[in-house]
């Protein structure tokens, strides 16, 4: 279960990001208002607002966001690339390669475009695939 947050969590001179706008930054300059839940915020554009500290993440709590973020992306990376040399032992198992030839006359008796497609589809070049 999620940790609820309070305005503690937020000391005056913190830098912290709106989580509805996360090129909104800003800093804390009050974190005692009347409403419990609110935080005087002083944003990078000169505006000035209380902001429900619901709303907000520190700097540091991005930072341990991306680094969770950069744990799964690495995780289904090692998969697919345990997947792909497993896929290439069983073609070997039966003297046969992923992909035959070389250049323009490569060819492959297995379904290899879905992992091009896959990885065109993720911004990565597959032009030196065949060299």
């Amino acid at each position: 279960m999620k940790e609820l947050k309070s305005v503690d969590d937020f000391p005056v001179d913190s830098k912290v990001i709106l989580t509805t706008n996360r090129g909104r930054q800003g800093i804390v300059v009050s974190n005692k208002l009347r409403d419990p839940n609110m935080v005087a915020v002083d944003w990078d554009d000169g505006e000035l607002n209380k902001v429900n500290v619901d709303y907000l993440l520190t700097v540091t709590d991005l930072e341990e966001e991306f680094k969770l973020l950069v744990q799964r992306v690495d995780a289904k990376l090692e998969l697919a690339a345990s997947l792909i040399l497993e896929a290439a032992d069983l073609a070997k198992s039966q003297e046969k390669e992923l992909i035959s030839g070389y250049g323009y006359e490569s060819h492959s008796d297995f379904n290899t475009r879905v992992l091009e497609n896959a990885m065109d589809k993720a911004g990565w070049s597959t032009s030196s695939w065949y060299c």
